[in-house]
């Protein structure tokens, strides 16, 4: 069974430890497999949508990677979260989207250490109720309003290092920004 719907949004409660990563994160830098991305194409990326969810048994909520138009105001944090979520659990419904300017790259269930150093993040890919086979294990780094964030790609170990240096991992360093 999945959580109640009534369960979501950005803001959660401060006792959580996770709930620093609801939001919606824009990226800054990005850099894969050693090729560092120019400005123009980091500016061209995918925003990242956390929503933090308490009733995930294992994980700490949700995950989407969106493109989205918010020129004229029709998507508020509450319906980019709440379709984002809708996606995820249950599949694509046309008939969500407030606009026509809404493109969902990926999404899935996340969890997040917060007792090593460097903490640690997992991407589990689920859409439409079904996991996908792509587990990422990854680090974080949180500093205020930056999230640093280094995935190995799916299969592949956890890197120790923030660099998108070696072959399939990936490092970006990403701010809190809405619209």
């Amino acid at each position: 069974m999945y959580p109640s719907p009534s369960i979501f949004g950005w803001k959660m409660s401060t006792e959580s430890p996770t709930a620093v990563f609801a939001g919606c994160w824009k990226y800054t830098t990005f850099e894969m497999a050693g090729r560092l991305r120019s400005p123009c194409e980091t500016d061209g990326l995918a925003k990242m949508i956390l929503v933090v969810e308490p009733c995930l048994p294992g994980w700490d909520g949700v995950w989407s990677l969106v493109l989205f138009d918010n020129r004229f105001g029709q998507w508020s944090e509450i319906t980019l979260s709440d379709h984002c979520r809708d996606v995820i659990f249950h599949g694509a419904r046309a008939t969500n989207i407030p606009t026509a300017h809404f493109y969902m790259y990926a999404g899935g269930r996340f969890r997040a250490g917060t007792n090593g150093t460097p903490a640690t993040i997992d991407f589990q890919q689920h859409w439409g109720g079904e996991d996908l086979p792509s587990l990422q294990l990854g680090i974080y780094r949180l500093e205020g309003e930056h999230l640093y964030l280094c995935v190995g790609g799916s299969g592949n170990s956890r890197p120790t290092t923030f660099s998108g240096g070696q072959h399939d991992q990936s490092y970006g360093q990403l701010i809190r920004s809405y619209g």
